[in-house]
Parts: C-alpha cells; sequence; structure tokens
C-alpha cells in the first residue's frame, strides 16, 4: 500500500516538470528608476519590436551671471596751482553700454572761477580742472563726479583738491620772516655795533666831524619808543592775518597791503639809526666804502628785518646764507656776531 502512494506521487511530480511548471505565456519587464548621465544608445528590440531610443544628454549648466560696473582712479592729484590744469582719469570694467557722466562741485570762494569738464573715451573718463591765472585767496574745490552706464550702475569718486597761490606764497614767507624778525629790529643791534665802531674811526680820520658824533653813546638813545611800538604791533597783525589767510578769510591784496606798511613802519623807526650811520660813512669815504643806507629789508631765508642783510649793495645770498661782498667783509660780524665769537674760541 505504501509503495503503490509512492510510485503515485512520483508520477504526479514528473508530469508538472513536464508540463514547464507554473503559468504560461511571456512575462513583463520589471520597471526601473532612470538614471542621469551620458545617453546610451538604444537597446535591441525583442522580437517584434524596434529597440529603444538613446537617452537624453546631460543637464546643460546655466550661463554666468551678469557682472556690475566696476571702476578704478588711474590718476590722481590733491593740489591744484593758479593758472594749472589737472587731469583726473578713470578707467570702468563690465560696461553695459555707453557711459553718462555727472559732476557736482563744491568751489570755496577762492576757487570760485575754477573751470571743470570730463571727456569720455571708451571705458576711460578724464576729469579736467583748471585755476584760474591770478589766484588771490587759498582755496578748495570739491568735486563728485558719478559714472552711470546704461544698466543704471553708478560709480562715485569724490576729489577734493587744495588751490595754492604761487603769487602769495612769497608774500607769507616775508611777512612770516617780519614776525620773526621785528623784535630784534627794534633793539637796533646791528646799528648800535656799528656805530661803536665808525664813531672811534671817524675821530682819527677826520677829528673836526667826527666830534661832532661822540655825544651819541648808544643808538638806543635815539629810538622812538613810540614807533618801536607800533612796529611790533604790525608784527602782530601780520600774525593774526597769516592766520585768516591760511583759513581762506584773508587774500592776497591784503597780505601786499600790510607788508608794504609794516616795511615803512619799520623805516621810519630806523630813520635816526640809518641817518647817523650815513654821515658817520661820509666823514670816513677815504678810507672804506659807502655805508648809506635808508630802506628796511625782510629776509624769508633767515628771519630778519635788517638795513643791510638783504641788501644787494651790500652782498647776496648764497643759498639760506647771507654772503657780503669782499670790501663789506667786516659787515658779517656786525650783522652775525656769533660768527666773530666762534671764530675767536
Amino acid at each position: 500500500m505504501n509503495f503503490k502512494c509512492f510510485i503515485f506521487f512520483l508520477v504526479t511530480i514528473l508530469s508538472v516538470t513536464a508540463c514547464g511548471g507554473g503559468g504560461g505565456g511571456s512575462s513583463e519587464p520589471t520597471p526601473t528608476t532612470p538614471t542621469t548621465g551620458d545617453g546610451g544608445d538604444g537597446g535591441d528590440g525583442g522580437d517584434g519590436g524596434d529597440g529603444g531610443d538613446g537617452g537624453d544628454g546631460g543637464t546643460t549648466p546655466d550661463p554666468d551671471p551678469e557682472t556690475d560696473m566696476t571702476g578704478e582712479r588711474v590718476t590722481s592729484a590733491s593740489q591744484i596751482d593758479e593758472g594749472e590744469t589737472v587731469n583726473i582719469v578713470y578707467r570702468m570694467s563690465d560696461i553695459s553700454g555707453d557711459l553718462t557722466v555727472t559732476l557736482e562741485p563744491t568751489l570755496s570762494e577762492g576757487a570760485s572761477n575754477t573751470v571743470y569738464d570730463y571727456a569720455v573715451q571708451g571705458d576711460t573718463v578724464t576729469l579736467s580742472l583748471q585755476a584760474e591765472d591770478d589766484v588771490l585767496m587759498l582755496g578748495t574745490i570739491g568735486m563728485l563726479v558719478t559714472i552711470t552706464d546704461e544698466s543704471d550702475v553708478s560709480i562715485n569718486f569724490q576729489e577734493n583738491l587744495a588751490l595754492s597761490n604761487a603769487s602769495g606764497e612769497e608774500k607769507v614767507a616775508q611777512l612770516e620772516a617780519f614776525v620773526a624778525g621785528s623784535s630784534n629790529f627794534v633793539s637796533l643791534p646791528e646799528e648800535t655795533l656799528l656805530v661803536q665802531r665808525l664813531i672811534p674811526l671817524s675821530l682819527m680820520v677826520n677829528s673836526s666831524e667826527g666830534g661832532s658824533y661822540t655825544n651819541v653813546s648808544d643808538v638806543s638813545e635815539l629810538v622812538d619808543e613810540e614807533l618801536a611800538d607800533t612796529v611790533l604791533e604790525r608784527a602782530e597783525e601780520a600774525s593774526a592775518l597769516l592766520d585768516d589767510y591760511e583759513s581762506m578769510l584773508a587774500d592776497e591784496t591784503q597780505l601786499d597791503a600790510l607788508l608794504q606798511t609794516s616795511r615803512d613802519d619799520a623805516k621810519d623807526f630806523a630813520r635816526p639809526a640809518s641817518e647817523l650811520i650815513g654821515a658817520l660813512s661820509g666823514t670816513l669815504s677815504a678810507v672804506m666804502p659807502d655805508l648809506s643806507v635808508n630802506e628796511v629789508y625782510i629776509s624769508p631765508e633767515n628771519g630778519m628785518v635788517s638795513l643791510f642783510v638783504g641788501n644787494s649793495q651790500f652782498g647776496s645770498y648764497d643759498g639760506d646764507a647771507w654772503v657780503y661782498k669782499e670790501e663789506y667783509k667786516f659787515m658779517t660780524e656786525i650783522s652775525f656776531p656769533y660768527t666773530a665769537t666762534c671764530a675767536a674760541n
């Protein structure tokens, strides 16, 4: 019985195997997730169908983003002299279309006649500034330069220049020297030393004429204190005016006027001493060169106010050093007594 059952099951299993097992017909392909990458060729189609198309290529990159315009100052300036033209150049990059330029000036009183303009050539903008020929007052020039392209991108450049006055610099230097040397000048040190030496010589050479000056024991006796005070007051005025000039509150004509007034006042103060020296020199004309003086000289080179130093009759400047002519070499220790002391030591 058991043997018969075994044979039955064996025959049943073999029958199923021979029929191919499972359900008949073609099976559906399992779907797969597509991947990104280079497309391959389409595979060959199965029986009864064409091969598939090749896959699409990789993702197309985004175009580069647009860059806004930028700019740089190629040449610059911080000062402009009277009559001078200054050019300031800007170079722009990544321009969209044409450039437009606007100028917004801020001019001080002294720079009010400054002429300004601009030129555009390709990617380059040039700002031109021209100062007037006869500047009387120091000034400042401010200029806001705005450069815009057709994308409405704007770049601003702020320029600030100082306007100088070359013709006024000499007057400034002379007034500064007057301020520095006036207090020494009113003590008449050169004149005192010179008279002390000329009186004895005059007595030796011409006793009759020289004797008329022996009553002057010291040049200080000839000093008019009111005139001396006036000279010192002029020095104070000059100091204040120089401050105003540097602050752009005064002009060159005021410097010139005060310089002339100060020189005239100093000349009036020194007149008694210069007349005495001229008279003594006249008694010594046979033995020494003329020492007659009647003008006051202001020397920026060494800050001196003098009847002799700065007077071309007696010498000239070698750089900042005053050098007396050969026939007036004896005046060196009169004007610069410290040189005699140094030589003696």
